[in-house]
């Protein structure tokens, strides 16, 4: 037999003795419907609006009024619970199920981080309300804050740069817009270092002459 033939016959009866090279990899688990509903631990109450979240799929979807939620997932694969006001709730979905389909009931435990209720007084009277608001106690920085800019030099300042009126105010906006487009793309003309205006003649005043 030629050398090259018993090289190649070496070659093969070594690859067929280590197996093979690269090995397959993993099929994915299969998809299944996973459904719940999603409930207030504290109420035993539905949770609508509650969202779910598949990570590893990425699909979020939202229960429904009563609380109910339906999306594909696999299995092995992790449910992300929330809702406003609750701590969030993690499921595993099993690898396994019966016809395919897997259901849950999730309990969301309430979020030690909400805020205490709030209680609304009315007051009967408007002196009454005057009265409480000037007793209400103000920090020293909202304090700060709101006094801020009501310095009378602050004051005189803002009123010389605010038109006194609408109408004043508008026809100055008009004139900065139609100058903006006038000028656009040069500079805009300082009156001081025009030299037209240095040259340009000065008109005599017409003197009144009394004829009698």
């Amino acid at each position: 037999m030629p050398a090259p033939c018993l090289r190649a016959c070496a070659v093969a009866a070594c690859l067929a003795a280590a197996g093979p090279v690269a090995a397959q990899a993993p099929a994915l688990a299969p998809t299944r419907s996973a459904a719940g509903v999603v409930l207030s631990k504290t109420t035993m109450q539905p949770l609508p609006g509650a969202t779910i979240t598949s990570r590893q799929r990425g699909t979020v979807v939202q229960a429904d009024g009563e609380g109910r939620f339906f999306l594909q997932s696999r299995g092995g694969d992790t449910l992300l619970l929330t809702h406003v006001g609750y701590e969030e709730l993690r499921l595993a979905v099993p690898a396994e199920a019966a016809g395919g389909a897997w259901t849950s009931m999730a309990a969301l435990p309430q979020s030690a981080g909400l805020l205490p209720g709030v209680a609304v007084h009315e007051r009967p009277t408007a002196l009454q309300f005057r009265r409480d608001f000037l007793k209400a106690a103000v920090p020293p920085d909202s304090l700060r804050t709101a006094t801020r800019g009501l310095a009378p030099a602050d004051l005189k300042a803002l009123r010389h740069s605010t038109p006194p009126s609408g109408s004043e105010s508008v026809g100055a906006l008009m004139a900065a817009q139609a100058s903006a487009a006038t000028h656009k793309g040069q500079l805009a003309p300082v009156p001081g270092l025009n030299l037209f205006t240095w040259l340009k003649p000065k008109k005599k005043k017409k003197q009144l002459r009394a004829v009698f």
